[in-house]
């Protein structure tokens, strides 16, 4: 994200024993190159692919073009798009746009305004590009939310204010889908929850033949209410408030009531909506719903509470009748993303993704939910499915297959006969076209930044993208990191990586900061390139340390599920393991060994501090989880199940629980209108900590939410926390 910043100019002293420290200038200089995103190298193009695979369109970066390039040559075939020669509304630049499924028509959009971490509502327009003239979706009062084509591109579903309306285009018109919403009940549309911890922003789906509207609502009628101030001015307010607003969010914590999914099916011509009552439906979740290639048989997927059963079921459009298709079932939980990667080919079959031999593979079913076969095995996982050429006949899929360190790109055909698209050392992700003849390829290992560039679907490259370098000098020049192998507190290998000031002296004596995030199926040690704090930690004198604990990806179900229904433990075990193995190093002061951490991280932080051993000396926990009973259902229930049934798991993974047995010196920072991890977590656990007479230092940000962004939050942030570690391990 681009936000203006300013260096401050109040000096940091750090009184660290070290011979390496940068000067204060070049030191600042650094996190502001990294606070502002110059060390992000991105693709000067974001190829969009059109229908006939061998073209792309680019938005430009002032927003005001759109144009059409050729994926072999990139050469500007025309300008699709201009704002300033449009005929009929006006709009000075646009914030996205997509084109209808037959590419006759777009949607262009502006004045984008966010409402959580992937939502936002703007102004929508229909661009006609044949006779360049733009035309407001609507011209009722309010702007948009997730407008839909319909396959044939003549009608448009859209939200707004708190119902799903219809653009007729031919005739335009425009109706209500529904009538009934309100702040309880939401239709098309995904409240917080879904959006948080099913990154999905709408579940609305037309029918192949563009006759049926599939959609879920959620009444929220029963959802709890978590409310939190907003002081003014930024961003909410003016500078004459004089009293804070109440901002309030439908927030179900874990064990209370949860929104209820309800499928409909809306018939278009005859404007009929229709309820469908799948089996085993009662709290649960609906993540996700998919039309099949036939138009009267929708796919319902049905996640169960604890999300440990997951449920596709095909649904009769005419008869509403629920055949059970396929159930997956995980003695811990189903990972719902593997969802993302079905896809109903063309000869009456459907791809799935489980993990039911102990690794994430991909699986080949018939039509009727009987297994053909599994495509891919191994002791190695999946880690993304691109898509299905129905040529060919194959998938294309992302995988750690080499090392949890690395990601390859391969594909499979419908016998299971794996190739090698590209396997070069370190990171690399895909994005294919249409029609799976070319794909954007983006590589990188730890050493060397992001490249980007057209290849053709066997791997070959076409032609390299241009890039943005950002301060690539400087990034040359800075310490590497450099992978190791640690022990786990049970003996397992954990893999790690390990950065030095620059011009390390072994024979001196460094403090060490650990960095780590820990959460399940996540990854910090990659082969890949990334520049963020840890470098302007190492530019102060520490050697910074990052392990991936038990819990985290790419290394099979077993790894990544053992800590089910007692988050915190192993993990915090891990990190004080590998604390003290890097005690023993001979270039370490095992006194002075810190540890910090980011939401789940800052989370594991003070489980790690709150063991009653004094292993690291000071930490920080930015936005931390001080009890999951504060956190939400979907993503708490999901790894510890509910509190009426794990209470003493939760009793074991609670810092609020464990306050008397803190060690070290802590900071805690929050911001006041988190509304994912809420400041309540960190104001009961400060209170907490003053009970028990431990002293600790605290940063709370104003009106800031669980990225602590804006204007100069993050710099401030930095800064704060550079600074108390200087202050605890000098």
């Amino acid at each position: 994200m681009n936000f203006n910043l300013r260096i401050l100019t109040a000096s940091i002293l750090l009184s660290i024993s070290v011979s390496s420290v940068w000067a204060k200038d070049d030191s600042a200089d650094l996190l502001r190159d990294i606070v502002s995103g110059n060390f992000t190298v991105k693709a000067q193009e974001n190829p969009r692919s059109m229908l006939d695979g061998e073209f792309y369109t680019r938005l430009s970066a002032d927003g005001k073009t759109i144009s059409q390039c050729s994926y072999k040559t990139g050469k500007v075939e025309k300008v699709l798009f201009d704002a300033d020669k449009t005929r009929g509304e006006k709009v000075s630049r646009i914030d996205g746009y997509f084109f209808s499924p037959t590419e006759k028509l777009m949607l262009v959009y502006c004045n984008a305004k966010k409402l959580y971490r992937h939502s936002f509502l703007a102004d929508y327009y229909i661009f006609d590009p044949e006779r360049n003239r733009l035309e407001a979706l609507s011209d009722s009062v309010g702007k948009q939310r997730d407008p839909v084509f319909s396959p044939n591109g003549r009608n448009i579903v859209f939200y707004r204010g708190k119902n799903l309306y219809l653009k007729k285009l031919d005739y335009n018109t425009e109706s209500a889908v529904t009538q009934n919403g309100s702040a309880d009940l939401v239709h098309g549309v995904t409240d917080w929850l879904y959006e948080e911890e099913f990154t999905v922003t709408r579940l609305i789906q037309w029918s192949p033949d563009s006759k049926l509207i599939a959609f879920v609502s959620f009444d929220e009628t029963e959802v709890g209410k978590y409310r939190f101030p907003v002081y003014g001015p930024y961003p909410f307010h003016t500078d004459t408030d004089l009293y804070p607003a109440v901002k309030t969010l439908k927030y179900p914590k874990t064990g209370t009531v949860n929104p209820k999914a309800i499928l409909n099916i809306f018939d278009v011509y005859y404007k009929k909506m229709q309820q469908v009552q799948l089996p085993n439906s009662d709290d649960c979740y609906i993540p996700r719903i998919k039309w099949t290639n036939d138009n009267e048989t929708l796919a319902a997927f049905v996640l169960n509470r604890n999300q440990d059963r997951l449920e596709m079921y095909a649904v009769n459009s005419k008869s509403l009748l629920s055949t059970l298709l396929l159930n997956d079932e995980d003695k811990a939980y189903i990972d719902f993303s593997n969802i993302d990667y079905i896809t109903f080919t063309n000869d009456n079959k459907f791809s799935f993704v489980s993990e039911k031999d102990g690794y994430r593979h991909l699986y080949l079913y018939t039509i009727n939910g009987i297994l053909d076969k599994q495509l891919t095995a191994g002791n190695w996982d999946i880690t993304d499915v691109y898509g299905y050429d129905s040529i060919k006949k194959l998938f294309y899929f992302q995988a750690a297959q080499k090392t949890p360190l690395a990601r390859e790109i391969y594909s499979v055909d419908t016998k299971g006969k794996i190739s090698t698209v590209s396997n070069d050392a370190g990171t690399t992700d895909a994005k294919f076209n249409s029609s799976y003849t070319y794909f954007v390829k983006k590589h990188s290992t730890a050493a060397q930044p992001v490249q980007y560039s057209i290849c053709s679907a066997s791997g070959k490259k076409v032609r390299e993208l241009e890039s943005t370098q950002g301060a690539g000098e400087k990034a040359a020049s800075l310490p590497k990191k450099e992978f190791i192998t640690l022990k786990a507190a049970d003996g397992n290998d954990l893999n790690a990586w390990i950065l030095k000031p620059a011009g390390f002296n072994p024979a001196t004596k460094y403090a060490a900061v650990l960095y780590q995030y820990s959460g399940p199926d996540s990854q910090e040690v990659l082969n890949r390139y990334h520049i963020g704090f840890e470098q302007y930690l190492a530019a102060q004198g520490f050697v910074v340390l990052c392990v991936d604990g038990r819990g985290t990806g790419a290394r099979g179900a077993e790894f990544r599920k053992s800590t089910y229904q007692h988050l915190g433990e192993q993990e915090a075990a891990d990190q004080i393991a590998a604390a003290k193995q890097l005690g023993e190093m001979s270039f370490i002061d095992k006194n002075k060994i810190g540890i910090w951490g980011w939401s789940y991280g800052a989370f594991t932080t003070l489980m790690a501090m709150s063991t009653g051993e004094r292993v690291f000396a000071a930490g920080v926990a930015v936005a931390p989880v001080t009890d999951f009973k504060f956190y939400d259902t979907a993503y708490t229930e999901r790894y510890m199940r509910r509190p009426q049934e794990n209470l003493t798991g939760y009793d074991r993974s609670s810092p609020m629980a464990l306050a008397e047995k803190l060690e070290g010196r802590l900071l805690l920072v929050h911001g006041t209108a988190d509304d994912n991890v809420h400041l309540q977590n960190t104001l009961q656990y400060a209170d907490r900590l003053v009970q028990a007479g431990k002293q600790f230092d605290m940063q709370i940000y104003s009106n800031r939410n669980h990225n602590l962004q804006g204007g100069n939050t993050r710099q401030h942030l930095y800064i704060r926390i550079a600074e108390f570690f200087a202050q605890q391990l000098k």
